[in-house]
């Protein structure tokens, strides 16, 4: 539009030149009398050369030459001028022409430009609609993927609660499993002292039985001997003949016989059998 507008311009100030121009040469023309003598020429009606006299004639023909001779020098002054106005209007033209041809040339550029700039403002147009679809449906999947979210959430805050629960209730057990571990770690070392105890015990009781044994041994050598010695006291004691029969009657129980014969408890024989009387009492208990 303003290059239109440029060249309108332009084209106005060409005719307004060759308008004063034209003006510039009838004002010429007038001055030089051209105007004046041609319209003296059409306005007077004919006479007859007859009764012109030749004075008269002669100095018409000269002021008409001189006229007609300035009018000429200003003619050609007047054309010079023209011509040099023409020219330069030629040149401004050309230059008009020249300049409004690459004007046109960019206005075609510029149209196939803006038509590719519409084409591509299309496109946008297009794809800003495409976009649009595809932001109103992530809007819509981002809506329904709030709700199942805060589904979950909800869902998840109940199953946390529930399995809070389940902690405290596992840690109510824990701490109950944890005394019963205690009482029974309690226990297992008090049955490991016990079975340590007990250990030691079987051990004394071993060694008890060892020393029981060897001393079962002593006593059973011991029994051997004082059986001897008792069969030996029951050959003499057959001997004697005032305790015969009472002898006789406990010879299988030296100690009774001991016990119920005060009146031979002096002689040597009684108190060897007195002083073997508590080794035999003590063998009898442990057998």
């Amino acid at each position: 539009m303003n290059l239109e507008r440029t060249l309108n311009k332009l084209k106005r100030s060409g005719e307004q030149k060759r308008v004063a121009i034209l003006q510039i040469a009838e004002r010429g023309l007038q001055k030089v009398g051209f105007g004046f003598m041609m319209s003296s020429v059409a306005e007077e009606p004919p006479v007859d050369s007859a009764n012109i006299d030749s004075g008269q004639s002669e100095d018409e023909v000269v002021s008409v030459a001189a006229t007609f001779e300035k009018m000429m020098k200003n003619l050609r002054l007047e054309i010079a001028n023209l011509r040099r106005s023409l020219e330069e209007s030629r040149l401004e033209n050309e230059h008009l022409q020249s300049f409004s041809g690459e004007q046109a040339q960019k206005i075609a550029e510029n149209m196939l430009y803006i038509e590719h700039l519409e084409e591509r403002l299309n496109k946008l147009v297009h794809n800003i609609d495409e976009l649009m679809l595809e932001v109103t449906k992530a809007e819509e999947d981002a809506t329904r993927w709030k709700q199942a979210c805060e589904l979950e959430v909800e869902a998840g805050r109940t199953a946390i609660e529930e399995r809070d629960r389940e902690v405290a209730l596992l840690k109510e057990e824990l701490s109950r499993t944890k005394m019963a571990l205690d009482a029974s770690n309690n226990k297992m070392q008090l049955k490991e002292r016990l079975a340590s105890t007990a250990m030691t015990a079987l051990e004394a009781a071993e060694i008890s039985l060892r020393l029981a044994d060897s001393r079962s041994a002593g006593l059973r050598e011991r029994i051997e001997e004082l059986t001897k010695q008792l069969e030996e006291d029951v050959d003499q004691g057959k001997k004697e003949k005032d305790c015969g029969r009472r002898r006789l009657r406990h010879e299988c129980w030296p100690w009774r016989v001991l016990r119920f014969t005060p009146a031979v408890s002096s002689r040597p024989g009684n108190l060897n059998r007195m002083r073997r009387l508590p080794e035999m009492e003590a063998l009898l208990h442990f057998m």
